[in-house]
């Protein structure tokens, strides 16, 4: 009997192998780049709209280690003005960058336009679902991080907000300040989020704590330094760490019932110049050694298991706000902005 039983767990066990060897193997990014690096050596050169310094160098100096012969020519630019030069660039027929690197919205257009090469990275089941992007035109970069901001000399540990709810605390009436969220900007997004995960009612309590409302991220951002500010409640990470960086008073709080994380997408452009070279780009920047080099950075990598060496930027462990991304968002943007400015500012 015991011979028989030993057989059956042979044989059942072989069957599980034979069944592990028979699925479809994940796809590998060394493999999916391996095709494009003999086609990039040639080409010799990458162009890049959308990033720049602090980050470029080291990134760059990673990817160029791993498949030399290849030049990186980056710009440093909003999403506005690489979808500008792209238009004109693709109007003309004289395209000159290869990768655009910016939030949703460019690549919805620029897609929208025609003016998008259709090609997703192998690895985007490797990827946290919620910084996806819709469709075959884009592959996930990196995420930026939006939650509370705290002066510390204002906010000890001992007080700081747990959960959003607790922003209705009365303490907390008059000391905080968001960015505008009328429109596509970070204050916009994080409202739509606390709107999806806690309904209207939230907001409209919200509404009544005398939040701070400005245009300029930055002059909100010097406010809270100076502590005209307690709270910056639409803060991103990427405003922070530099802050921080600098010695400024500033703490990112990321509450327990979740943080806004909006996906900062990539796209190869029609007719790129280097085809092979922005295929490769893709393939290593969404490898776990391209986003590993992105979290060393300060970015906040948006690959599954990925740290960030910066705390503000780190994703791992923490719970997401629902977003609406892509067309969903575009198409409930101006409706949206209507509801805002009945909530936010039409006084009773």
């Amino acid at each position: 009997m015991k011979t028989h039983a030993m057989s059956t767990k042979i044989l059942g066990a072989v069957f599980f192998a034979l069944l592990l060897l028979s699925l479809p193997r994940a796809a590998s990014a060394a493999d999916a780049a391996a095709k494009y690096y003999d086609g990039a050596k040639k080409e010799g050169t990458l162009v890049i709209y959308g990033l720049g310094e602090p980050f470029l160098g080291p990134i760059k100096d990673a990817f160029t280690k791993r498949y030399p012969g290849i030049q990186i020519e980056a710009f440093d630019e909003s999403g506005r003005e690489t979808r500008e030069r792209i238009i004109a660039e693709q109007k003309t027929g004289r395209p000159v960058g290869d990768v655009v690197i910016a939030g949703a919205s460019v690549h919805q257009t620029l897609g929208d336009l025609g003016f998008l090469e259709p090609y997703r990275s192998s690895q985007i089941p490797n990827f946290i679902p919620e910084l996806v992007p819709e469709g075959n035109l884009s592959s996930p970069f990196r995420a930026t991080v939006f939650s509370i901001a705290t002066n510390t000399k204002l906010i000890p540990a001992s007080d700081e907000p747990k959960v959003w709810a607790d922003l209705l605390n009365p303490k907390f009436k008059g000391k905080m300040a968001s960015d505008d969220p009328r429109g596509s900007g970070g204050g916009g997004g994080l409202m739509a989020s606390l709107e999806l995960a806690f309904t209207t009612e939230f907001l409209r309590k919200l509404a009544t704590q005398d939040i701070f409302f400005g245009k300029d991220t930055g002059t909100i951002l010097t406010g809270l330094v100076r502590g005209e500010h307690a709270m910056f409640i639409t803060a991103s990470h990427d405003d922070i760490i530099v802050a921080r960086r600098g010695g400024a008073p500033v703490k990112f709080v990321k509450l327990a019932d979740g943080i806004r994380a909006a996906g900062n997408y990539q796209s190869i452009v029609k007719s790129a110049p280097h085809p092979n070279a922005a295929k490769l780009w893709v393939e290593w920047s969404t490898s776990e050694e391209g986003q590993t080099m992105l979290g060393k950075v300060g970015l906040a990598p948006s690959r599954k298991g990925i740290k960030a060496s910066e705390p503000e930027a780190d994703l791992t462990g923490l719970k997401l706000l629902p977003v609406a991304q892509g067309r969903q968002d575009m198409n409930y943007l101006k409706e949206r902005t209507k509801r805002f400015e009945e909530i936010f500012f039409k006084k009773s």
